[in-house]
């Protein structure tokens, strides 16, 4: 019993991964067919989202469905602060 509670465990969080990836692959391919400039930076904001909503996670002991729109909506701020601070200055 535990091997098919495991499996299914691994699925969903390969099909998980898998799904972030293919959101990050769909940013950089966008903002390279439109720009065709290769923005590292993209990875960056994803690194930085990921390890937000982990200590948010961890750090406040607030579960998934807190602390992923809490990172999303940090994420938000900050890529707008950016834009404000680099491209609009």
């Amino acid at each position: 019993m535990i091997d098919v509670v495991f499996s299914a465990q691994l699925a969903l969080a390969a099909i998980a991964a898998g799904a972030i990836y293919a959101l990050v692959a769909t940013g950089l391919n966008l903002v390279y067919g439109t720009l065709r400039l290769l923005n590292i930076a993209h990875g960056d904001f994803v690194m930085i989202g990921a390890y937000l909503a982990f200590w948010v996670f961890t750090l406040f002991d607030f579960g998934p469905a807190l602390s992923l729109p809490l990172s999303v909506i940090t994420g938000i701020l900050l890529g707008l602060a950016t834009y404000k601070d680099w491209y609009r200055s």
